[in-house]
């Protein structure tokens, strides 16, 4: 057999090992960041057109709150776990960056 063969199976696991591990890493800048930005969502009351964040990217109250609970998902994610868990968890960080970046101002 070649070792070709044998070694592909063996280095698709531990790229996918290593993905997992750093889908749930809260070191990680990117996640940090995340968590900064949504965290300096605030709206004032349920219906408020324009929200603000730290970085001065605006947002719509509706999805200051999506966003929030898309992180609130992504720890519940990672506390269960399992690597269909931390696959899911890091699909959601990669949504609400693409929507922090769509927002980005552009100086």
């Amino acid at each position: 057999m070649s070792l070709r063969y044998v070694l592909a199976p063996v280095v698709l696991a531990w790229i996918t090992t290593a993905a997992h591990a750093a889908a749930c890493d809260r070191s990680e800048p990117q996640y940090r960041d995340t968590v900064r930005l949504v965290n300096s969502l605030r709206p004032d009351k349920a219906g408020q057109m324009r929200v603000f964040a730290a970085d001065g990217s605006e947002f719509n109250a509706g999805q200051a709150q999506w966003m929030k609970a898309r992180l609130r998902e992504w720890d519940s994610l990672c506390t269960r776990g399992t690597p269909a868990d931390e696959l899911r968890a890091a699909k959601l960080l990669r949504d609400v960056r693409e929507l922090l970046d769509s927002h980005k101002r552009r100086t």
